[in-house]
């Protein structure tokens, strides 16, 4: 079975709106969402919604608004196991053992590829609490994973929605 990836990451968009996300990546914010805030930029979709701002302090967003194609990255080290100091279900906590060991079989033929999508998934969705900045601590602290977290920092630094997550183009400056 191929899992579809747009339901862990935006619940209400389709495969094909999933695959053609380069192309809403590119969208400009909207004139409205430009005056409204320079710091939290919203795509046209997001705008047009009435889609609630997250906060600028990244930490805070929910590990499911990560913009696709660095989401892809972390998981892929994370997913390089022999890396961390501490397995991922362990560091992050709230597995029971049954659950692990059903994670583990599943992704067991792939070589453990796939594993970081469907923990993160899980323990991200489970509160508010397990957010970018829980999981920046867990990585660093716990795991010593200081390859992923500069991921995450690249991450940071992109000018995305502030809605949905999805890249954007950098406005050009009108001066």
């Amino acid at each position: 079975m191929v899992e579809d990836s747009s339901n862990f990451r935006r619940p209400n968009e389709t495969s094909s709106e999933a695959s053609s996300s380069d192309n809403i990546g590119s969208q400009k914010p909207t004139q409205e969402s430009k005056k409204s805030s320079k710091e939290s930029p919203m795509c046209s979709s997001c705008a047009s919604k009435g889609e609630t701002q997250l906060s600028s302090d990244r930490d805070k967003w929910p590990i499911g608004k990560i913009e696709n194609s660095c989401f892809r990255q972390i998981c892929k080290l994370l997913d390089l196991a022999d890396r961390s100091k501490e397995p991922l279900t362990g560091a992050l906590g709230g597995f029971d053992q049954i659950t692990v060991a059903y994670i583990e079989k599943k992704y067991e033929d792939k070589g453990g590829m796939g594993t970081a999508k469907k923990v993160l998934g899980k323990w991200g969705s489970r509160n508010k609490e397990n957010n970018v900045g829980a999981l920046k601590k867990i990585l660093e602290d716990t795991m010593q994973r200081v390859d992923v977290v500069e991921e995450i920092e690249k991450w940071e630094n992109l000018f995305v929605c502030h809605g949905c997550g999805i890249k954007l183009n950098k406005p050009q400056c009108s001066q």
